[in-house]
């Protein structure tokens, strides 16, 4: 079957996937099957159950660890860190790292929760747990480059997955946070009510992928 496999696949994912996943994934595709193509339809973590059960998409890539509809199936790929972007004239800015209680007091930007419910409970109880504060978000915004945008202007600081390190802009300085645990849950769902023999060898070849990593 793998042998044979042929045709197009539609992979959901979102912004953060597109960035620094799926490019990835695409040349290793295509060099052990040749004969399967993606397509890939950009889609926020909040859409990826809905895709799935319409068949809009036949694989859904976000940050979330857990599914409502018990009928669909999932596998986490990778957890996160969380880093913090500050404004290059910040005062922790260019310290090699902070501790997460130094941010105590400052103003957030994030993503909006209907975005990335999971992305967004993630960092709130990473604060709250790790930290001991919640944190005072001052913007909610529709996406990660909105939030690079608010920083860049020195309007707050946002936490991103770690991936983001190496997309910084000029007025933007990513600093490790010291006491980061991985919170954050970069996984795909599929819906097995949807035969698809093309959907299975494209997961098991995204899961290996990150095994390998």
């Amino acid at each position: 079957m793998q042998q044979n496999a042929q045709g197009i696949l539609t992979i959901g994912a979102n912004t953060e996937s597109m960035l620094f996943f799926i490019p990835e994934f695409k040349k290793r595709l295509a060099a052990l099957h040749p004969n399967i193509s993606l397509f890939v339809k950009e889609i926020d973590s909040y859409q990826v159950e809905t895709e799935l059960t319409d068949g809009t998409v036949l694989i859904g890539m976000a940050f979330f660890d857990t599914l409502s509809d018990q009928r669909l199936r999932m596998a986490n790929l990778i957890n996160e860190k969380p880093i913090v972007l500050l404004n290059r004239n910040h005062h922790l800015a260019g310290k090699g790292g902070v501790s997460i209680k130094e941010l105590r007091n400052e103003d957030f930007v994030f993503t909006r929760r209907a975005i990335a419910p999971r992305l967004f409970d993630g960092l709130v109880g990473f604060c709250q747990e790790v930290g001991g504060f919640t944190p005072r978000i001052i913007h909610e915004v529709e996406s990660s480059p909105r939030q690079m945008g608010f920083v860049s202007c020195g309007q707050g600081i946002a936490f991103l997955p770690e991936s983001f390190r190496q997309w910084m802009p000029e007025y933007i300085k990513a600093e490790t946070i010291t006491d980061a645990t991985p919170c954050l849950p970069l996984s795909i769902a599929w819906n097995p009510l949807i035969e698809s023999p093309l959907r299975d060898i494209v997961a098991e070849e995204l899961k290996q992928m990150f095994v390998d990593r």
